[in-house]
Formats: structure tokens, C-alpha cells, sequence
């Protein structure tokens, strides 16, 4: 119980760093100016620092509707250019957030699919207008977050829509929904987590080639280990929910890896990234499991992945469910390529 209620302060504290009013956000300050604010502050608070990236991204997205334009060049325009890169992954989320929860409110489920193609279509043309390319996956991947929390009757409709345009973006989509569910009104009371595992099963397509109820249940462990970095006993609780040796203890994987990416990429001397891998459970059986699918691959991504992603302008690439030796592989033949392009 002391762990869940835990989990629940940390929750509502995110909550309250994305969605309400942050000290820093400085209303009227250029962007670079409040993000470089930001920055500053992060050795002393950390997680505060990462939330409020993506709430000054959101509030920055929905300014420029206020004032009677279309948000366009926020991140990838000329007022951009002085934005550290540590702050990109984080801003790129915000934006994506701000865009889907405005670009969708209109909708209803009973509306037509050209109204859901049509919204859809804008919210795409928006990211691709606002993001820097090595991060669009990570501006595209709020949309399941932002439909799954707020509008959760859209959800089959969006995912229809998203098919209809390109299938391969449903994969960021439930990534996002797998976020949502962890923090969905029902699942924040004792049991939770199990509830939200078992929506993460239910409710995701899961036909070939995809499998999108693994995107989900990344997505729902990149969101317990972004929010609990500090109390890695979540983690644990969410680990005893799945099979050791099941496809579905990669997806947790995948989140974790994908979290701790992210918080490198954007506080790399937050010292509660080396505690969260160095923990170890108590009981012997999540301390195997701990060492096997947390801490050894978060370290050796960290270690090897991180720079190759980061060389390749793929750091967006984790916005999904992701095999770590898949990805590897990948990186390898691109390098490949580059080198025999070099030669010739």
C-alpha cells in the first residue's frame, strides 16, 4: 500500500507539472529563453525539469492558437534555433499533446470517418510543420495519450483513421494510450496497475504484422518508470504483472528503455538514472528479473544505444514498442551503408 500511494503523490505531481501553472513558464518570455530556464533549475529538481519541458511546449502550442494563428515552426522554425537538444524530446511530446487535444475536441464518435480523416490529416500536417525530424515519432506518439485520456470513446475511430492514412502509425498511437491508461481516473485506487495491464491486453488491435497491444503495455511502462524514476518499486509491481519469458516482458523493456533515454537525453546528470538501475529488489525472484530486464539493458542501451540513436537522428525511434536487438541490428547496417557510400 505505501508504494501505490507513492505512486498516486507522483502521478498527480506530473500531472500538475504538464497541465498547470509552473514557475518557469514565464508567460511573454521568448521560448528559448523559458526552456534555458528550465535547464538551469534541473540540477536542483530533476523531475520537475522534465515535466515542465513538456508543459511549456503545451502552453507554447495552444498561445499561438490564442493569438489567432496556426501553431507553425515552433520547434523547426528560425526562433527554435537556440533550443538546447537536451530539451528536444520533452518539447516535441508537449507540442504533440497541445495539437492533438485541440485538432480532435471537436470530434464525437458518432462522427463521419471523412471528419476523423480530415482531422487526422491536420494533426499530422501540423507535427510534420513543428517538428524536427529526428523527433516526429515523439510528436505524433501523444495523439494516443491525449485520445485515450480525454475523448477515450475515439479511440477505435482515431486508430480506424490512422489505418486508413498509414498502418504503421498505430504503433505510436497505442504507445500514447498505453501512457494514458496509467493515469486514467480508475486505475489510480488500490489495483490499478493490474487493471491498467489488462486494458493494455483488451484493447489494442493485435492482428498481424502488429502486434499493438505490445506498443501499449511500452507505452504503460515508459509512463511507471518516467513518473516513479525516483521509486523504483512500481517498476516491480508492474514486472510481477506479466510472464518472464513472454513477448510481453519485452514490451516492458522497451518502455523502460525508451523512458530512460529520454531522461539522459534531457537531465544526463540526474543522479536518480544510475539509483534506478543499481536498485534491486529484495525478493530474489524480482531481483533476477530486475537485473535481466531493467537494469542490464537500460545500462547497456544507455551505454551503446543512446549515442548511435543520437548519431542517427533516431532518438524518436522509442516512441513504440521496440526490440532492443532489433534496433541494434538496424544501426548497424545503417552505419554499414554510410560507410560504403563514404568508400565509393
Amino acid at each position: 500500500m505505501a508504494v501505490e500511494m507513492r505512486e498516486l503523490r507522483n502521478k498527480l505531481g506530473t500531472y500538475w507539472r504538464v497541465r498547470g501553472s509552473g514557475v518557469w513558464r514565464a508567460a511573454g518570455a521568448p521560448l528559448p529563453a523559458r526552456v534555458a530556464a528550465v535547464l538551469r533549475a534541473a540540477p536542483v529538481d530533476p523531475d520537475r525539469a522534465v515535466f515542465e519541458l513538456e508543459g511549456i511546449a503545451f502552453d507554447e502550442t495552444r498561445a499561438a492558437w490564442t493569438a489567432g494563428r496556426e501553431p507553425r515552426g515552433l520547434l523547426n522554425g528560425e526562433e527554435a534555433r537556440g533550443l538546447p537538444e537536451e530539451s528536444l524530446i520533452l518539447l516535441h511530446s508537449g507540442v504533440g499533446l497541445a495539437l492533438a487535444s485541440r485538432l480532435l475536441r471537436p470530434l464525437r464518435a458518432s462522427s463521419p470517418a471523412a471528419a476523423f480523416d480530415a482531422a487526422l490529416g491536420s494533426f499530422l500536417d501540423l507535427c510534420r510543420a513543428n517538428a524536427q525530424p529526428a523527433y516526429l515519432p515523439v510528436t505524433r506518439e501523444p495523439l494516443g495519450l491525449a485520445v485515450r485520456m480525454f475523448q477515450p470513446r475515439l479511440t477505435a475511430a482515431v486508430d480506424a483513421g490512422l489505418r486508413r492514412i498509414d498502418p504503421d502509425l498505430a504503433a505510436g498511437f497505442w504507445h500514447g494510450a498505453g501512457r494514458a491508461l496509467y493515469f486514467r481516473p480508475s486505475h489510480l485506487l488500490p489495483g490499478g496497475l493490474a487493471r491498467a495491464v489488462a486494458s493494455c491486453r483488451r484493447e489494442p488491435p493485435s492482428a498481424p504484422p502488429a502486434d499493438n497491444r505490445l506498443d501499449a503495455l511500452a507505452g504503460l511502462a515508459f509512463a511507471v518508470s518516467m513518473v516513479n524514476l525516483n521509486h523504483p518499486g512500481a517498476l516491480e509491481r508492474l514486472l510481477d504483472q506479466v510472464v518472464e519469458s513472454g513477448q510481453e516482458i519485452l514490451a516492458i523493456t522497451s518502455g523502460v528503455v525508451g523512458c530512460l533515454l529520454a531522461r539522459h537525453h534531457t537531465t544526463p546528470a540526474d543522479p536518480a538514472i544510475a539509483a534506478f538501475l543499481a536498485h534491486r529488489p529484495a525478493d530474489p525472484r524480482r531481483r533476477e528479473t530486475w537485473e535481466r530486464r531493467v537494469s542490464a539493458p537500460g545500462a547497456s542501451a544507455l551505454a551503446r544505444l543512446y549515442p548511435a540513436l543520437r548519431a542517427a537522428g533516431r532518438l524518436g525511434d522509442f516512441a513504440r514498442f521496440q526490440r532492443l536487438a532489433a534496433v541494434e541490428e538496424s544501426l548497424q547496417e545503417e552505419a554499414r551503408r554510410c560507410a560504403l557510400g563514404s568508400q565509393s
